[in-house]
């Protein structure tokens, strides 16, 4: 116990020590093009938003509005860097303890979940741990004020509680860990609900299968999650979205406006400009009148510069509606409806120039759409950025972070490669490999099909991959020692 003391207070020191050097790089003339000049990098903007919030929260809290602060509609996190704010100074860099502590069990964690899957290796544990810890993208962006470090967190519980389980362990802290990591992760982003607890149920079920003496266990996981949250009745309306022409009867005073913005596409588009195009675009200008003109010219725009002659293509297919099906549970579709929003948002409304999207010219208007992309989203989910995109220049980053970028997507095919010699090596059961793969398809899947952003779907992916970092770090080891090594030692048996 005193070992593990001190190797969390040496991560924690390490990990200060980074943020401390990052934010007076960040408040300093070096490198300013990545940076605001006031503690923040430009490689996650989400922290300049959540910074903006945390000072309003920090606000509150120096008038005494106490009760203001915690019934904000902010981020629950964002409450929480408001309150570093006010206990330390208003600068993002009073949030690194909080995130010290974070990074600091999330690579306490790994080690614990790399331990049950590597026979008690505690040298290859180790290693996984630093290797996780190091991770550039991960390290950089756990210095900021993104919510990830605490997602990633509560993902990892859920893992490290669930695998121990159904290697039969009966400890009462894993169902803990397992309840405490969906209420986690639930808490930073609530659409993983539903998901985690999916893969929390199928675990469950494979421990009454195969390993009944944590079957307790694992019912009790899943108690506690009752327990904290009051389950809704969740009535589905399955997403019949009007379509844009039942709006068509709206006046505007826009005609000279509208006219205009089609003589500018007319100039640019040339002979693309089609009787077709020029009634989408009028179709347009009166489907989005929440929108004040100037944004939905402005967005109008930038679609036209992004998908040039295929913009009446884009334009046919996003202004129909949603079509339901008969065959799929409202529910399903109706959670389906609203995580293609996501994808709208990603694909108009969020775009701007230099935007690194994928397959920015695919819309989904139907159940079918979605299940037709699945193979692609399957390989945008778990291989993007695809060398094509390594050495282009990103609009936040530049052309090193995506280079970075291309680094660790090569470091993951390798990892991959040595996680297929786990799934055949290893001597781990089959059960908990297979739910390992679901746990992964059923995480990363919903990314490729509605997180068209490859510098969203990167970092939010990282956490779901901890298995192939796991399995791939033992695969690995496992050609060294049997090729550069000559490792003749019989192989241990599971535990």
């Amino acid at each position: 116990m005193k070992k593990t003391v001190l190797i969390f207070i040496a991560l924690c020191t390490f990990h200060l020590t980074i943020s401390i050097a990052m934010s007076a790089i960040a408040h300093s003339s070096f490198m300013a093009e990545y940076h605001n000049g006031q503690g923040l990098w430009n490689f996650s903007l989400d922290s300049f938003n959540y910074h903006r919030q945390a000072l309003d929260s920090y606000e509150m809290l120096s008038n005494g509005e106490y009760l203001k602060w915690w019934n904000t509609d902010f981020y629950r996190h964002t409450d929480y860097i408001g309150l570093m704010y006010f206990l330390i100074y208003p600068s993002p860099v009073s949030f690194a303890p909080i995130n010290a502590v974070a990074w600091a069990l999330s690579v306490i964690s790994i080690y614990l979940i790399s331990m049950f899957l590597c026979q008690k290796d505690q040298r290859l544990s180790g290693i996984v741990a630093i290797i996780f810890g190091l991770w550039p993208s991960n390290l950089l962006h756990a210095t900021q004020l993104l919510r990830d470090p605490f997602f990633n967190l509560g993902v990892l519980l859920l893992i490290l509680g669930w695998v121990a389980m159904l290697n039969g362990h009966r400890k009462i802290v894993y169902s803990f860990m397992a309840a405490g990591g969906i209420i986690l992760s639930e808490t930073i982003r609530a659409e993983s609900l539903w998901l985690l607890l999916f893969c929390s149920f199928l675990a469950t079920g494979t421990i009454i299968l195969w390993k009944r003496q944590a079957a307790l266990n694992a019912l009790l996981a899943l108690g506690l999650v009752g327990l904290f949250y009051n389950y809704p009745a969740i009535t589905a309306q399955a997403g019949e979205t009007k379509s844009v022409s039942e709006n068509s009867n709206d006046n505007f005073d826009e005609a000279e406006k509208i006219e205009a913005v089609k003589k500018q596409l007319k100039a640019s588009l040339g002979a693309e400009y089609s009787p077709e195009l020029d009634k989408n675009i009028s179709t347009w200008f009166v489907s989005h009148h929440v929108w004040d003109f100037e944004t939905r010219k402005n967005r109008l725009l930038v679609l036209a510069g992004e998908h040039k002659n295929g913009l009446n293509a884009f334009l046919t297919k996003w202004l129909k509606p949603w079509k339901t099906t008969s065959w799929l549970p409202a529910i399903i579709e109706h959670q389906l409806f609203s995580a293609n929003g996501y994808r709208n948002g990603f694909v108009v409304w969020y775009l701007e120039p230099g935007t690194s999207l994928i397959d920015s010219n695919v819309i989904f208007r139907s159940i079918n759409d979605v299940v037709a992309y699945i193979p692609r989203a399957l390989m945008i989910g778990f291989c993007a950025p695809f060398p094509s995109h390594w050495f282009s220049t990103g609009k936040t980053g530049g052309r090193a972070i995506r280079a970075l970028g291309g680094m660790e997507m090569f470091a993951w095919y390798i990892l991959m490669a040595g996680f297929v010699i786990f799934l055949i090596n290893s001597p781990v059961p089959v059960y908990i490999k297979t739910w390992l793969i679901i746990f992964m398809i059923i995480m990363i899947l919903p990314l490729g099909l509605f997180v068209p952003n490859l510098g969203t779907l990167f970092r939010m992916r990282f956490i779901y991959m901890a298995p192939i970092l796991i399995g791939g770090g033992y695969g690995i080891m496992t050609l060294l020692k049997t090729y550069i090594f000559k490792d003749t030692k019989p192989a241990h048996t599971y535990d």
